[in-house]
């Protein structure tokens, strides 16, 4: 038998690479992340004094980074394993920023011309996506440190999905403290917070992700 029969052979029906690791250190990822921005945010910045008098801004706000941070652990798990679809865990992430964008603009359009460019800047816009990078820096080592113990094949993208799954922890951390409410404000710059370690992500993950 030819060398490339039989490798034709071997991979016959083969399927996704199993793994019992990857959750577990998803998992690992996800809980040491969020305590270490819940924690980092508090101790640099301090908890909003008016967190839990916002109602429905402050709801739908973590629903988003909810929802970015849940289809993103599921990207992440996907992409670490060889011959596993990971399409449908990126298609349900832009879902989810789609739909929030589509609120965004639905509240912007509601709004007196005058007050919408407060909707969009709010008070913080110029920190704010900053802030959100700087938090997810322990979920973005620990989430790169999950994937270095699985074995992504395409680390372009295994690297962003880390790098957003740890701006979206970041966001959830950052939450905590900011002030905005306004979905627009929360559709355009967590949202360019969290693809600040996505794109930094995929331009290390060739390299941090070798195996």
């Amino acid at each position: 038998m030819r060398t490339d029969e039989l490798i034709a052979a071997l991979a016959t029906n083969a399927g996704p690479a199993p793994t019992r690791r990857g959750p577990a250190r998803i998992t690992i990822a996800l809980m040491g992340g969020v305590s270490a921005s819940t924690l980092a945010c508090l101790t640099c910045l301090g908890a909003n004094p008016a967190l839990l008098t916002m109602g429905t801004g402050l709801a739908v706000k973590l629903a988003y980074v909810i929802g970015v941070l849940a289809t993103t652990a599921w990207w992440l798990g996907r992409a670490g394993r060889p011959g596993a679809d990971w399409r449908r865990a990126a298609s349900a992430a832009l879902v989810v920023a789609a739909v929030m964008a589509f609120w965004a603009a639905i509240s912007v359009w509601q709004a007196p011309a005058d007050a919408r460019s407060t909707l969009l800047l709010g008070q913080s816009w110029t920190s704010c996506p900053w802030r959100v990078a700087v938090l997810s820096v322990p979920a973005w080592a620990l989430a790169m440190w999950a994937l270095s113990g699985m074995a992504p094949t395409r680390p372009h993208l295994a690297g962003f999905a880390a790098g957003l799954f740890a701006g979206s922890v970041g966001a959830l951390g950052y939450a905590i403290f900011c002030p905005e409410v306004s979905p627009a404000f929360v559709s355009a710059w967590y949202t360019l917070g969290m693809l600040i370690p996505a794109f930094i992500g995929a331009l290390a993950g060739p390299r941090l992700l070798r195996w």
